[in-house]
């Protein structure tokens, strides 16, 4: 029997015929990310109730974990959620990189002139 793959790509596994693979809706996700003047606190949030919808890695369930945060290390700043499914027959413990972005000088203190 045939395996079962994304509608959008073709290439992802799926359960059912006509969904999309969890890769392709990251990718849907990064599209929409928050703009470049997006705050921390709005950038995270964004990609914590994305996450919250598409479920664990994992097995997908909607029922996890969660510890969101910036990490700042040579001029740019890491999103990072460590995630921990709460369903026993997965139990995954995982690290998502969210989004990575540079440093700005307003980020420091200092207004950019134009």
């Amino acid at each position: 029997m045939k395996p079962i793959t994304c509608k959008k790509c073709d290439n992802g596994l799926v359960k059912v015929q006509g969904q999309v693979c969890y890769a392709c809706r990251l990718d849907e996700i990064e599209k929409n990310s928050p703009g470049k003047d997006a705050d921390n606190e709005e950038i995270i949030s964004y990609y914590t109730k994305q996450r919250a919808l598409l479920g664990c890695r994992e097995c997908e369930d909607k029922k996890f974990g969660y510890e969101a945060g910036m990490k700042i290390e040579n001029g740019l700043k890491y999103y990072i959620m460590f995630v921990q499914c709460v369903q026993p027959k997965c139990n995954a413990k995982y690290m998502d990189l969210l989004e990575i972005r540079e440093m700005r000088l307003r980020d420091v203190g200092i207004e950019e002139s134009e």
